[in-house]
């Protein structure tokens, strides 16, 4: 039986402490510096002042346009975590400051299911996800089979009908593989970089076939013109 294995490799991993409930936070670190390399050294610097700032505080504290109501929000986050739909809006916000653009499909956010579940809304499947990772994009998962919690899918694996994602938890200073039909159910969401986009740069990636294994680097031109 064939197995086909794609990784995207040089993704940071974060790691939360053990009392906080930083998942998304950290999470959403990790898909930064990896679209964002010049983010690497800024990346968990306090919001003191405008320069060396994490541009997540940064843009946190320009949404927020009130110190008080700032400091409420890190408050919130290190006890209680961040909602996706919180996250997606901050990076957006990230993201159209460096296009020069407001937006906000720069990051998609949606519920993911494994199996059709019959329902009206915008559901991704589990082949959507596996697309943007074979497209060297890292995607932030929350819910279903990682429930109350974050992480960010860095690879993707089939063998005849089962597929396996692997993830780097911010909670583990490892990466943990687990099928896709036990992560994606009931309340699982993603966060996922809109491929039409950060076409500048991505990190490389590893596929495998048939026990051979071939390097990958990003090069804009791999993308089809059309989708542009």
């Amino acid at each position: 039986m064939k197995i086909t294995y794609t990784e995207i490799i040089g993704v940071p991993h974060y790691q939360q402490g053990d009392a906080d409930g930083l998942c998304v936070y950290y999470a959403m670190s990790m898909v930064l510096v990896a679209l964002y390399p010049e983010y690497y050294k800024t990346i968990h610097n306090p919001p003191r002042g405008k320069k060396g700032v994490s541009p997540i505080f940064l843009m946190l504290k320009k949404i927020a346009q009130d110190n008080k109501i700032f400091h409420e929000k890190i408050g919130n986050w290190y006890f209680n975590g961040m909602k996706l739909s919180e996250a997606t809006l901050i990076l957006n916000e990230i993201a159209s400051e460096s296009y020069k653009k407001v937006r906000k499909d720069y990051f998609l956010n949606y519920p993911v299911q494994y199996r059709n579940m019959g329902k009206k809304d915008k559901v991704w499947k589990v082949s959507e996800i596996c697309n943007a990772l074979t497209w060297h994009l890292p995607v932030i998962l929350a819910g279903g089979g990682i429930p109350s919690h974050a992480v960010v899918a860095v690879g993707w694996g089939k063998e005849g009908k089962k597929y396996w994602i692997t993830y780097q938890d911010p909670s583990r200073g490892r990466v943990n593989s687990e099928l896709a039909r036990f992560i994606f159910y009931d309340d699982c969401e993603a966060i996922v970089p809109n491929q039409n986009y950060f076409l500048k740069h991505r990190p490389p990636v590893v596929i495998t076939r048939d026990n051979e294994s071939m390097y990958e680097a990003w090069d804009p031109e791999m993308w089809p013109r059309d989708k542009a």
